[in-house]
């Protein structure tokens, strides 16, 4: 009855869903939809910064001096250049976004329009499109030091090798950072397409805009052959009241006439006399055809006389005439004047309404019947079938014995210099030690949990990463053999591992114990704490609890049900801390212990941060000073407390990371103690590597150099990334390394040597 109540109700919600979807159906849509606020894509990453000085010199740059903001992340800041890129962000909406329909701001509109002129203007791979056929494929603000700065003050430029991604070089435009907030578009022959890379050499710097024609866009003009077109006109001569004028062509050729009283006449010939004061207005291109280009010369009384010029030679001028057609389009010609547009079509009409109406009624009607259907076949089954069954008892678990605390001996123990202890003296009413202040935590039932025994992470079971190809690849091979990681953490180890909170409990509990005249010892396992020689408490981290080890009596705190202590083989009483609860439990317990055994106070007590001396520590920084010790072997079968990785034959970059623990690839990487010159940094490859060097080789910069094709022989460092899939078992000796390539290194079974710490992410 239950199922078949759920299956109705479950039915209704389908109902109201379709109901719910109806208005959809029906709505408008031809309506357009708003448009998107921009993302301008990621932010690319700067690969290479070379410095031009006036006289052409080049000088390799520190990449790391110039920093890249991405609008994504401009969005979350409120600093000055954010701002800047904001309004950048806004600046290229209102020019670029034909839906646009805000108005400019006052201080913007000027530099727009000249923005959407040069656009208008601007010749992509022979053709010329309208401004807003352009969209910002990426915008992002660039921030240089003084010294970069004082390279474009003294006339020089800047080259940025950016990450790309794309098959056509990117119209790159800046703004300038004046009053004027004008943008300049990077002349075509200063932006270089490399391969996945892309070369740009800046005059200055501020936010930067990467533009591409839109795919479906439709150029206004096509870019014909070049023409000899005019390049300039100039009075050369006077005399007599005849001026001598000289056309000067774009092929270095000219060609001079005279105006007498501003009337033009044939070449060498004086014409007739004109009115006084006639001069030229101008001078242009009228026409072409078959290589000859019609020029026509307009005076200042509007009069004109037309020339043509063969193969840049000019003909003689002739009569007025009527204007001829346009020729066919030279370099940066004129813009056309927009055609009109055209009217909108009429909508198309819709479905019939009740076409729709009958579809959704079958629709509902069918699924109510199916629902239907499947319950009562289900009923069927549970009235043959089910029968009343008694609910076992549910037994109550008993508490998991705790593993004995291990008795520390003289070898195994660090000695710690213990405080002089002074005779007894009649000991003193007893002062309160000052607790952080810390917030109460509600007592609920849940809590009887926190007693619940923690699994050693020491004792989990091996741990085998399976090897699962991505979808739409081969399956990758793997060896008959295992790479064993095995890490064996010292107490101090797990301290620094432990979170904020339950740091935080240790330290009000080590404040309290420091704050008596005992001795304190800390060995590989845990620390304690003593008197007289006698050791009265032990800290112990299992997992993320804190055990505190205490000589009380058991029977004495048994009376209490949320707190009762457990005693454990060597007749200390336990208490599993996880909470500030329990740690509040256990500092009053352990200052009964404490007036118990005739403990005193320290003098003037301040208590210390313990955890200050390892602030910054990573598990490769505790492996380097022996607080970790981390075993690695290489094994035809998994062992036992470690963690397993099987070898592969063959990593490809595209999955690699599903393969290894990040921690386990940086921890693999053996420290290569040498200084790393950064005069000239490169990257290499991991699938360059492969492809000259075999099974067991070493790899380092000179074999490198010697071997792989195509390198920068002046390199100094080089950075390893991965690429393509490798399968070779190389030892390479690198200055820098990503993750993926560490994974591929020690999954392929080598070895990765660097003066690195921390692998850097692809």
């Amino acid at each position: 009855m239950k199922k078949t109540l759920k299956l109705i109700v479950s039915a209704v919600i389908a109902i109201l869903l379709v109901a719910i979807s109806v208005p959809a159906v029906f709505a408008d849509t031809a309506s357009p939809s708003p448009t998107a606020s921009p993302t301008y894509g990621e932010k690319p990453e700067v690969k290479q910064a070379v410095s031009v000085d006036k006289d052409g010199n080049e000088a390799v740059i520190n990449k790391d001096a110039i920093t890249i903001v991405s609008f994504t992340e401009a969005k979350e800041q409120d600093n000055e250049k954010a701002v800047a890129l904001k309004a950048a962000s806004e600046a290229l909406t209102q020019v670029l976004d034909r839906n646009y329909t805000g108005e400019y701001t006052t201080a913007q509109k000027e530099s727009q329009e000249k923005l959407q002129e040069a656009l208008s203007n601007l010749v992509v791979e022979g053709k010329v499109y309208k401004y807003d056929d352009y969209d910002a494929t990426n915008l992002f603000e660039v921030t240089i030091t003084a010294e970069i700065q004082e390279i474009f003050n003294n006339g020089g430029t800047v080259k940025l090798t950016f990450d790309y991604v794309g098959d056509k070089k990117p119209i790159v435009i800046h703004q300038r950072e004046d009053e004027s907030r004008e943008w300049d578009i990077v002349d075509a022959d200063k932006v270089k397409l490399l391969e996945g890379q892309v070369e740009v050499e800046f005059e200055h710097l501020c936010p930067v805009a990467f533009l591409a024609v839109e795919e479906n866009a439709e150029p206004v003009a096509i870019q014909g052959p070049e023409g000899n077109g005019i390049d300039k006109i100039e009075k050369v001569g006077s005399e007599n009241g005849v001026d001598t004028y000289r056309i000067t062509f774009t092929d270095g050729t000219t060609f001079d006439f005279e105006i007498t009283n501003g009337q033009a006449g044939d070449p060498g010939e004086p014409g007739e006399q004109g009115e006084a004061g006639k001069s030229i207005s101008k001078v242009e291109k009228t026409g072409s055809a078959n290589g000859v280009d019609t020029y026509t010369i307009t005076f200042s009384d509007n009069s004109t006389a037309t020339f043509t010029v063969t193969n840049g030679q000019a003909g003689d001028p002739g009569t007025p005439g009527d204007k001829g057609e346009a020729g066919d389009k030279g370099d940066k010609g004129d813009k056309g004047e927009a055609g009109a547009v055209g009217p909108k079509g009429d909508k198309g009409d819709s479905a019939p309404i009740w076409i729709w109406i009958v579809i959704i009624v079958l629709l509902v009607i069918i699924i109510i019947l199916l629902i239907i259907f499947i319950a009562t076949s289900r009923n069927r089954k549970d009235d043959d079938k089910e029968e009343p069954v008694e609910e076992a008892p549910v037994e109550e678990e008993t508490p998991v014995e705790e593993e004995q605390a291990v008795e520390e001996t003289p070898a195994e123990e660090e000695p710690v210099e213990e405080a002089p202890v002074e005779e007894e003296t009649p000991v003193e009413e007893e002062q309160p030690v000052e607790e952080a202040p810390v917030e109460e935590e509600p007592e609920e039932e849940q809590e009887e949990a926190e007693d619940e025994e923690d699994e050693d992470d020491e004792n989990a079971a091996p741990v085998v990463v399976p090897i699962v190809a991505a979808e739409g690849e081969e399956p990758v091979e793997e060896k008959d053999e295992y790479l064993c990681i095995n890490y064996n953490k010292s107490h101090i180890a797990k301290l620094v591992a432990l979170d904020d909170n339950m740091r935080q409990c240790y330290q009000l509990i080590k404040d309290l114990l420091c704050s008596y005249q005992v001795t304190n010892r800390v060995s590989w396992k845990y620390e304690t704490f003593s008197k007289s020689r006698e050791t009265f408490a032990k800290i112990m981290i299992r997992g993320k609890t804190l055990n505190l080890y205490l000589t009380v009596d058991v029977e004495k705190y048994a009376s209490d049900p949320k707190n009762p202590l457990e005693p454990d083989k060597d007749g200390f009483a336990v208490i599993k801390i996880k909470s500030m609860r329990r740690t509040k439990y256990a500092l009053q317990v352990l200052k009964d212990l404490l007036k118990s055994i005739k403990a005193e106070k320290v003098k003037d007590f301040t208590p210390v941060d313990f955890f200050e001396p390892y602030k910054g520590e990573t598990e490769k920084s505790l492996i380097a000073k022996d607080l970790i010790k981390m075993v690695v072997e290489r094994s035809n079968k998994p062992k036992p407390r470690a963690k397993q990785y099987k070898l592969l034959k063959e990593t490809s970059v595209y999955n690699i990371h599903k393969y290894m623990d990040d921690n386990d690839a940086v921890n693999l990487v053996e420290k290569a103690n040498r200084e790393i010159d950064e005069t000239n940094f490169g990257v290499i490859f991991t699938d360059q590597l492969c492809e000259v060097f075999e099974d067991g080789d070493t790899v380092d910069l000179a074999a490198i150099k010697a071997k792989v094709k195509g390198v920068d022989k002046k390199m100094t460092a080089y950075k390893l990334k991965p690429r393509g899939k490798m399968n070779k078992a190389l030892t390479i000796d690198c200055d820098a390394f990503t993750l993926g390539a560490a994974k591929m290194v020690a999954l392929t079974g080598g070895q990765l040597l660097s003066p690195s710490d921390q692998g850097a992410e692809e």
